[in-house]
């Protein structure tokens, strides 16, 4: 059997995200690593779902708010679409 470890993403702020997520999304820090990438893995309140956030200089930091979401995106299971919406762009989210 094969399943997906973690997610990477190479962002600019590693630590403000993971905070971020921890903050507004219930994701606590699982692993972090004291290395030049500030890397983080956050996990979801279901301890299954790992995205490790990075700043690693070795590639380019995508656009991800430039990004069409058929390119890349994150899915979350939510109750309430609407009120999690709309908290989450009161919070900062674009």
């Amino acid at each position: 059997m094969m399943r997906v470890e973690h997610v990477g993403l190479n962002v600019a702020e590693p630590t403000a995200m993971a905070a971020w997520f921890g903050e507004h999304c219930g994701f606590s820090v699982k692993r972090k690593l004291n290395v030049a990438a500030d890397t983080h893995f956050i996990v979801d309140d279901s301890g299954q779902v790992i995205l490790e956030v990075y700043c690693n200089d070795k590639a380019t930091v995508p656009d991800y708010a430039a990004m069409n979401p058929l390119q890349l995106h994150v899915a979350f299971q939510v109750e309430d679409v609407t009120e999690t919406m709309e908290r989450l762009l009161r919070a900062g989210a674009t």
